[in-house]
């Protein structure tokens, strides 16, 4: 039971605080700077001037 529990705290429980990433998501975005939900969230198109 208590490793079902570390399963899902470190791989599936999303967090507003972490980038609205996993704590394993997180620790992966800030060692290689690419956010793993890149595609999933839509960015704000740049403005053309």
């Amino acid at each position: 039971m208590i490793d079902d529990w570390i399963e899902y705290y470190n791989n599936e429980r999303y967090q507003w605080q972490l980038a609205k990433l996993s704590p394993n998501e997180y620790y992966q975005y800030i060692t290689t700077g690419v956010y793993p939900l890149e595609g999933v969230i839509k960015q704000p198109k740049e403005q053309i001037r």
